[in-house]
């Protein structure tokens, strides 16, 4: 999950340097989804 984190932010400053705010915006959304999944799977390895 990290690595698609990563992945994606990279693409929304792609997508934010060519200004496409709609695909920046939902690219954001699916960053914010892989890091929340991250810190879930984290606790779930805690427990």
């Amino acid at each position: 999950m990290a690595f698609i984190a990563e992945a994606v932010a990279e693409l929304v400053k792609l997508a934010e340097r060519h200004r496409l705010e709609v695909l920046s915006h939902l690219l954001g959304m699916a960053r914010l989804e892989a890091e929340e999944r991250m810190r879930t799977r984290s606790k779930h390895k805690l427990s």
